[in-house]
């Protein structure tokens, strides 16, 4: 069996797009994503190689592990944003915003959370991070991403 997942064991290298045969953009249709797992799948699964040697049957079972997490990473469109701008960004948002999400975050656990505000910075954040892709302005994404997975954190 030929190793089609290279370096998936190694998150270093790991690329979710070149293992589904997809293009490394963030705009990706929801059906062109299913499509490529599912043919990828195919090809990997361990039950196509029962029949197959132990470590054949391993590497299938490596392969396939690597094919569905390089689609759980491109359908977390939060997700698919870090790899594309080369991982989580470890940057801290302003005293503020992390403010906001301390009282967000007390509030949600006495119940009296307002979930659409949150939601309403959510689609924001998510707005702003299309338009800097479109725009090819990967900075603007880097600093969003924090944000948002701050906001994220407390739905």
């Amino acid at each position: 069996m030929k190793r089609a997942a290279v370096g998936a064991e190694n998150p270093s290298v790991f690329d979710p797009f070149s293992l589904l045969g997809l293009e490394k953009t963030y705009f990706l249709e929801a059906r062109d994503l299913e499509k490529a797992y599912f043919e990828a799948q195919k090809k990997t699964h361990p039950d196509q190689f029962a029949q197959a040697s132990l470590e054949i049957r391993q590497e299938a079972s490596r392969q396939s592990t690597a094919v569905n997490q390089a689609y759980l990473s491109l359908k977390n469109p939060l997700a698919r944003a870090e790899y594309l701008v080369g991982g989580k960004q470890e940057s801290l948002p302003d005293p503020d915003f992390l403010e906001k999400i301390m009282v967000w975050k007390e509030q949600k656990e006495a119940g009296t959370l307002d979930l659409e505000e949150v939601k309403v910075t959510e689609r924001h954040l998510f707005q702003e991070i299309e338009q800097a892709f479109r725009d090819n302005k990967l900075e603007t994404v880097r600093m969003a991403l924090p944000e948002l997975r701050y906001v994220t954190s407390v739905l």
